[in-house]
């Protein structure tokens, strides 16, 4: 076939190439951020995947507006794949998690704050955690672990995945 033309603002190529031709029509587009009026409507018009971060009830609330914006747009919410981006802090134990808490929290922030924004749990908490994702249309979860540094962290977050698979 031809080479298609380009149209923008402030430039024409009646005949645009591109070889090698690329073997899908369009790479997906993913959207990260949870803006209602703005960012969640790009993601309607052209996201294949939404990158939401928060607890349960905050991307419930966004997944929500998320399907209002396609509706509105003539689309169905679920061609979207809703991700979620976070850390997790992840304990075999509540004492093994105090240790870690104290481990790797910044010395100008309070126990309680870092364990909030580290996500911080026990493998039984996590799995609720990432149930609670799911249940609030979370589909994907993009995962980053504070504690790589030691061995049995990923060995700690495969619990949680085996929970899923």
């Amino acid at each position: 076939p031809g080479n298609p033309e380009f149209v923008g603002k402030r430039i024409r190529v009646p005949e645009a190439m591109c070889y090698p031709r690329p073997l899908q029509d369009r790479i997906p587009i993913l959207i990260g951020g949870s803006g209602e009026r703005r960012t969640l409507k790009l993601v309607a018009r052209y996201g294949d995947y939404c990158n939401l971060f928060g607890d349960p009830e905050r991307v419930r609330h966004k997944v929500s507006v998320l399907s209002q914006h396609c509706v509105e747009v003539g689309r169905d919410p679920q061609e979207i794949t809703v991700s979620h981006l976070g850390p997790a802090l992840v304990a075999s134990d509540q004492e093994a998690l105090t240790l870690a808490l104290d481990r790797y929290r910044p010395t100008n922030t309070s126990k309680d704050v870092y364990a909030q924004s580290a996500m911080a749990g026990t493998v039984d908490e996590q799995i609720g955690r990432y149930r609670e994702l799911a249940e609030a249309g979370v589909q994907l979860a993009i995962v980053s672990l504070p504690d790589l540094d030691e061995s049995a962290a990923i060995s700690r977050f495969a619990e949680i995945i085996e929970a899923f698979a």
